[in-house]
């Protein structure tokens, strides 16, 4: 299946690259739906426990850990999903006194061997004009491109969140609607 992708400008991912080494990952679908991994050799890039926030709204957003067990740093430039063409890396950000959501400035940099939580309140992935609700249980299909060229696909698994009514940064708002 083939997405749309959504790269930043260059202006935006030129300090991304510089830094990052060119990996050849493979891909292998490990344990549960919500776990995908690209391996090479006893390295891996991977996504565990992603879930996406059921919702009958036209955005909703999606969570988990991303690991890089890989001896160079990961540079996740844009993300893509199998239900909207709209999906971006957001964060979390003050606005004077208040913490608002906004899309990232810079592509996400996860150095070797670490990890990067995406959470309700923090960093996580944005999916932007649903055209149809994401059912509980349902499964949403996403791939992380990396700067290095290749791309990480894994499932995220859709569940109830009462969480997640974030205030988003002014300039930002009126393109992602506000469910009405």
């Amino acid at each position: 299946m083939s997405f749309p992708r959504f790269p930043l400008p260059d202006w935006r991912r030129s300090g991304a690259v510089v830094g990052a080494v060119s990996l050849v990952l493979g891909v292998s679908a490990c344990g549960g739906d919500d776990h995908s991994d690209h391996s090479h050799d006893d390295h891996s890039v991977s996504v565990d426990d992603a879930w996406v926030k059921a919702t009958g709204a036209n955005m909703s957003a999606v969570f988990g850990t991303i690991t890089n067990d890989t001896d160079a740093e990961v540079v996740i430039e844009s993300v893509e999903s199998s239900v909207t063409d709209s999906v971006e890396l957001h964060e979390a950000a003050t606005d004077g006194d208040q913490s608002v959501m906004r899309p990232m400035e810079e592509p996400l940099t996860i150095a070797s061997e670490e990890s990067h939580t995406l959470e309700a309140g923090g960093d996580h992935i944005m999916l932007l004009a649903l055209d149809e609700p994401i059912e509980t249980g349902q499964e949403v299909v996403l791939t992380l491109n990396l700067a290095e060229g290749d791309d990480l696909e894994f499932t995220a698994v859709a569940k109830e969140f009462a969480g997640a009514d974030e205030e988003y940064d002014p300039g930002h708002a009126d393109d992602h609607g506000d469910g009405d």
